[in-house]
């Protein structure tokens, strides 16, 4: 008996039902990255759907066996398109989301991930905010914005715990048409 195919959702009609999603994703991969919180390594990946704000979702993993997956499934595909089926929809609870989502998805290793074919449909990059409009956000969250840089400064290692450095560089920014600005950026986190 022939398997029917899955309805495609989009992630701004995504909403936190419990378990898992009966419908797929398609979905781009914009960014990737992992990161270490305390001694914890979670992994984490970006994925779009559509050119604005409610179209964008956090993928996480938290697991040593699901950070592997989400490595080898979605980080490695950067810049191309994928489906996602039985993928894990949760509160973003201390999770920081895209801009005023409160949702994200969970991977584990049950998530089923397949390259599909670009119809050149899929935004390339995120959506992007105006620096005016960051101050109005009632929530911190993540975004995207596009800065030149103007100077890079040297990597300094300030101690943000009793025992605990991290690793900061300093650079001088330009943001749409506003002036030179100072920006401490944690380097552990990737530029979009």
């Amino acid at each position: 008996m022939a398997c029917k195919e899955k309805f495609t959702v989009e992630i701004q009609k995504l909403a936190v039902k419990g378990g898992r999603l009966k419908e797929k994703l398609v979905v781009r991969v914009v960014l990737g990255y992992k990161e270490v919180l305390r001694t914890k390594e979670k992994a984490v990946a970006v994925v779009v759907d559509n050119d604005n704000f409610q179209s964008v979702l956090l993928v996480e993993a938290w697991s040593v066996v699901d950070t592997a997956a989400l490595s080898k499934e979605v980080i490695s595909r950067v810049g191309k398109v994928i489906s996602s089926e039985n993928a894990k929809v949760a509160s973003k609870g201390k999770s920081l989301t895209w801009h005023t989502r409160s949702l994200k998805v969970s991977f584990d290793v049950h998530t089923v991930v397949k390259e599909v074919e670009d119809s050149g449909k899929l935004p390339k990059v995120l959506p992007t905010i105006a620096l005016g409009d960051i101050s109005m956000l009632t929530n911190t969250c993540l975004v995207s914005v596009i800065a030149a840089i103007h100077e890079a400064g040297t990597m300094t290692e300030p101690e943000v715990s009793p025992g605990m450095k991290k690793p900061v560089t300093n650079l001088r920014i330009s943001l749409h048409d506003k002036a030179c600005l100072q920006h401490s950026g944690d380097q552990s986190l990737p530029v979009a």
